[in-house]
């Protein structure tokens, strides 16, 4: 007998996406079919995992909608009526689930505790993961320590996808892929850090190739801060894990792009400014193959980070992915 799915709607940013992945593959290890609710490209980013993603439509009535056809492939799940548990924290997640008569399980955060059939309290402290993570153990009734790594599956065809554009572009060996755009601000600061084109130019100054992959409305600004380096925009998510999955080092910004590399188990720097990195540092083995740097009221040195870059660059190369690490 096919057990009935719970639905899930996914964060709309990468970052929380990415870092909400071991939620959702302890549900899919409890035996619970998933039917995931996401933006366009989360599709793409999850595929390696096999799961269905619904893309979320523009307007309130469409994704009403979706949610009523979705809402008999589920069944109760918990003393409540469990039909769907919210990894978004947005009014609009619970207002579209309320209207759609679906019974969602979620934290009581912006203003939606009486739209949630089972509110909870949202964490005040710790990772972002350990919220999502959390959120899935209590819909489970279960207490259980996260993974040491987040597993972030890439797809065969992804893969051939990534290597058919290296090749496309002559690069055949190892390469550098640097993330230096990051969305919005935190504290009113930019988290973007400024020693990106520096440090692209040292690196392709010891013949390492560097590689960038802007999204949308980023193109000019990589073309112009990086002219030697090799552009590639509009790589959909999934191919876009193949490549950092590949790299010989990645260093990134507190973005989507850098939680990911971090989860496919690439050699990642993240270079943090304004970022609270209890909360929004890359989750991974620490060291081994994923690093922080942050400098107290201010952006790290140039210096510094090129440091750090090398020693990651240095490291002998172990085997790609998460599966290899001691």
């Amino acid at each position: 007998m096919t057990r009935p799915a719970l639905i899930v709607r996914l964060h709309n940013w990468i970052g929380d996406v990415v870092v909400g992945l071991p939620a959702l593959q302890l549900l899919a290890a409890q035996g619970i079919p998933l039917q995931l609710v996401g933006k366009g490209w989360a599709g793409s980013l999850l595929a390696g995992h096999g799961w269905t993603v619904h893309r979320l439509p523009a307007g309130l009535r469409p994704r009403v909608a979706l949610w009523r056809g979705l809402r008999p492939q589920a069944a109760d799940r918990a003393p409540q009526g469990i039909d769907a548990l919210l990894l978004a924290t947005s009014f609009s997640a619970a207002l579209e689930c309320r209207l759609a008569g679906v019974r969602a399980i979620g934290y009581a955060t912006d203003h939606r505790r009486g739209l949630l059939a089972r509110p909870l309290p949202p964490p005040t402290e710790g990772h972002a993961l350990l919220g999502y993570w959390q959120l899935a153990c209590r819909h489970l009734g279960i207490n259980a320590a996260p993974p040491a790594d987040i597993g972030l599956a890439v797809a065969p065809a992804a893969t051939a996808q990534a290597d058919a554009l290296l090749a496309g572009r002559g690069v055949r060996g190892d390469y550098a892929l640097l993330c230096p755009f990051a969305t919005g601000t935190m504290k009113g600061q930019s988290k973007s850090w400024p020693g990106f084109p520096a440090l692209a130019r040292s690196l392709m100054a010891q013949g390492l190739p560097v590689l960038l992959c802007p999204g949308p409305g980023e193109e000019p600004a990589a073309r112009r801060d990086f002219p030697q380096a090799l552009v590639l925009p509009d790589v959909p998510l999934g191919t876009y894990a193949a490549l950092l999955q590949r790299a010989r080092l990645v260093v990134a910004n507190d973005t989507g792009p850098g939680h990911i590399a971090a989860a496919v188990g690439a050699p990642l720097l993240s270079v943090l400014g304004p970022t609270d990195a209890a909360q929004w540092a890359p989750w991974g083995r620490q060291v081994q193959r994923v690093q922080s740097l942050q400098a107290p009221g201010g952006w790290p040195a140039l210096a510094e980070v090129a440091r750090r870059a090398q020693a990651l660059l240095d490291r002998p190369t172990s085997p790609v992915g998460v599966d290899g690490l001691a």
